[in-house]
């Protein structure tokens, strides 16, 4: 699934040009992945994630924090703070704000 965040404009137009019944847009796809990612919560996507902060659309930012927040811990934290200072949309930077609000789901071992 990972690896659909970062596919091409010309690869995704390759992989979905047969499916006749549905067209979707690549910032579709991505926000798509970018919400099972947040859903799933697994640490292992945070890398993968944290470039989809730079993406130029908006809502693939704004998705992404979302997902980052879900996800939490101090690496998340760091990668939303830093978004936070870069990200001049208020749409995004709200959401931002609301991801660091959001309460870890990742779970400490004790």
């Amino acid at each position: 699934m990972i690896p659909l965040l970062s596919i091409s404009e010309d690869e995704f137009k390759q992989s979905f040009a047969n499916l006749d019944w549905y067209k979707p847009e690549r910032k579709f796809l991505q926000r798509n992945v970018i919400v099972a990612l947040g859903n799933v919560g697994d640490l292992v996507s945070l890398s993968a994630l944290s470039k989809m902060l730079k993406n130029q659309e908006g809502m693939i930012r704004a998705h992404t924090a979302w997902a980052i927040g879900r996800i939490g811990g101090s690496k998340a934290k760091q990668f939303l703070q830093n978004a936070l200072y870069k990200e001049e949309d208020a749409n995004v930077r709200k959401e931002i704000d609301n991801a660091l609000e959001t309460p870890s789901r990742v779970q400490t071992v004790p």
